[in-house]
């Protein structure tokens, strides 16, 4: 399953607050969740992560990448 979060996160302790949006009924929190059982009509090849320049891919095919794998020992 891959997770998205899209909007506020004051909720969650973070610095998105809703006076940072331009249009306070847009302050909102969105999740978006795509799992191959559930959402068979989207696949997501890879998930990505933008850092410092460099690119890394964390998941592929809804598997955890090589990147990952290492992290986890």
């Amino acid at each position: 399953t891959i997770h998205v979060a899209t909007g506020r996160s004051d909720h969650l302790g973070g610095e998105l607050t809703p006076d940072k949006f331009a249009e306070h009924l847009n302050a909102t929190h969105d999740d978006i969740l795509f799992a191959p059982h559930k959402t068979s009509e989207i696949w997501v090849t890879q998930a990505r992560i933008h850092r410092d320049g460099q690119t890394k891919v964390l998941i592929e095919n809804y598997e955890p990448s090589d990147y990952i794998l290492e992290l986890r020992k």
